[in-house]
C-alpha cells in the first residue's frame, strides 16, 4: 500500500451542500415583467364583485355589454316635431386561453439528494413549483405584452392620419415622429393622444430599451443637469378643466422590439413606445370551480385539484392538479429504486385579454409611437 503523506488526505471525503440562495440568483433570474404588472391592476372589467360567480362552469360563455357613442344629428334649430335617433348597445365575446406548466417528484428523490437533506419533500416541491410560476409569469408577461402591441389602433376618431407632430402609417399601424419632432418624442406622444380625444387619462408609456435610454432618460436629465432644459415634456399640467392629459408613468420594456420577444412591424429600429390612457384594457384571469373547491387528494392515483398562490405577484393564483403513480427509477431519473412512486403535477392559469371597444373600424385607445428621423 502507497504510503499516504498524512492522515487528512485519507479520511477526507467528498462533502455535498446546497449553496446560498443568493449564489443561485443568476441561474433563477427573469426579466422585469412589466406588462404583466400593469395588467394586474386593470381586472375589474365587468360590474361583477367576482368573475367566478359568473363563470363556474367552463362551458359557460361570458359577454360583456358596451354602450355605443351615437353620432351628431348636426342640428340648427329647434322645431316642432323634432325626431331623433335611437342608442345602440355593442356586444364583446370574453375568451380565456390556458397557460400551464408540469413537473414531477419522485417518492425517492429528496432521500439522494444533497439539495434536501433529511428528505425534506416539502422543500423539494417548493423548488419545483417556483420553476414552474417563474416560467408561467415570463410566458404570461410575454403574451400580455403581444396583445398590447397587436392591439395598437390603426384609425383616428375622425379620419385625420396626419398631425403636426405624428403621422399614422395605416400599413404598420404605427404613428411616426419624424423630423424636429423627433428630439422632443413626449411631447409628440402627449399632443397626438390628446388631438385623438384622450385628454380625459394620463398616459402610460412602456418603451423599449432604444428610446427609453437614449430619449427620456438622456432627455429627462438636462432640466437639472446640463444647460439644455427639455424637462417641460414631462410636466404633470393637466389639460384645461381636468387633470389628465400627461404623461404618467414611463417605464422600460426589455422584449418590446425584440426578436425573441415582440418585434415590431416595419421594422423601426431608432426606437418606439406604447402609450396607453388607463383601463386601456383589461386582464382578466379565471379559475373553474373544482380547482377552488380543493376537491380529491394529489397523493392518490385518482388526483386531486388545488390552488396555489404566486409567489411574487399579489393577486395572481394558480390552478393545480396532481396525480400519483407507480415508477421504476431504476430505468429513468437515476433513483434505482424498483418499488418507487412518481407524482405529476400540473399549474395553470386562465388569462383574458380585452380592450376598450370602439366603434371606429381598427381603431383602439392603445397607440404605438415609433421615432423615424
Amino acid at each position: 500500500m502507497a504510503q499516504q503523506s498524512n492522515y487528512y488526505d485519507a479520511a477526507l471525503l467528498a462533502f455535498q451542500g446546497p449553496v446560498e440562495e443568493e449564489f443561485n440568483a443568476a441561474e433563477l433570474r427573469e426579466l422585469p415583467e412589466q406588462m404583466l404588472y400593469y395588467g394586474l391592476q386593470n381586472q375589474n372589467f365587468l360590474q361583477v364583485s367576482n368573475i367566478t360567480k359568473i363563470k363556474e362552469s367552463v362551458n359557460r360563455p361570458v359577454y360583456a355589454y358596451v354602450k355605443v357613442r351615437k353620432p351628431s344629428t348636426n342640428g340648427t334649430a329647434m322645431t316642432a316635431f323634432h325626431t331623433g335617433i335611437g342608442g345602440t348597445a355593442a356586444q364583446q365575446v370574453i375568451q380565456w386561453i390556458a397557460f400551464t406548466e408540469e413537473f414531477y417528484i419522485n417518492e425517492t428523490e429528496a432521500m439522494d439528494s444533497a439539495l434536501f437533506p433529511g428528505n425534506d419533500k416539502y422543500s423539494l416541491f417548493k423548488n419545483e413549483m417556483s420553476q414552474a410560476q417563474r416560467n408561467l409569469r415570463e410566458r404570461i408577461y410575454t403574451w400580455t405584452l403581444q396583445q398590447t402591441y397587436n392591439a395598437r389602433t390603426g384609425a383616428t376618431y375622425n379620419g385625420n392620419t396626419v398631425l403636426p407632430l405624428a403621422s399614422l402609417n395605416t400599413a404598420y399601424n404605427t404613428w411616426e415622429i419624424s423630423g424636429s419632432a423627433a428630439t422632443t418624442p413626449w411631447s409628440s406622444i402627449t399632443s397626438t393622444m390628446r388631438t385623438n380625444k384622450y385628454g380625459y387619462s394620463g398616459y402610460e408609456i412602456f418603451a423599449d430599451s432604444l428610446l427609453h435610454a437614449t430619449s427620456y432618460e438622456y432627455q429627462q436629465a438636462q432640466g437639472v443637469e446640463n444647460a439644455q432644459n427639455l424637462a417641460y415634456q414631462f410636466t404633470k399640467d393637466p389639460v384645461m378643466g381636468n387633470k389628465a392629459g400627461r404623461l404618467g408613468g414611463i417605464y422600460e420594456d426589455v422584449l418590446l422590439g425584440q426578436p425573441g420577444g415582440v418585434p415590431y412591424v416595419g421594422g423601426y429600429s431608432a426606437g418606439g413606445a406604447i402609450a396607453l390612457p388607463k383601463n386601456s384594457f383589461a386582464f382578466i384571469p379565471w379559475m373553474p370551480r373544482i380547482y377552488m373547491d380543493g376537491s380529491g387528494n394529489m397523493e392518490d392515483y385518482a388526483g386531486g385539484y388545488g390552488t396555489v398562490a404566486d409567489e411574487m405577484m399579489p393577486g395572481m393564483e394558480y390552478m393545480v392538479h396532481g396525480w400519483r403513480t407507480q415508477a421504476d427509477t431504476t430505468l429513468s431519473g437515476g433513483h434505482g429504486y424498483t418499488q418507487d412512486s412518481v407524482v405529476q403535477i400540473q399549474v395553470g392559469y386562465y388569462i383574458a385579454y380585452v380592450q376598450q371597444y370602439i366603434s371606429n373600424t381598427n381603431e383602439s385607445p392603445i397607440y404605438f409611437f415609433a421615432l423615424k428621423p
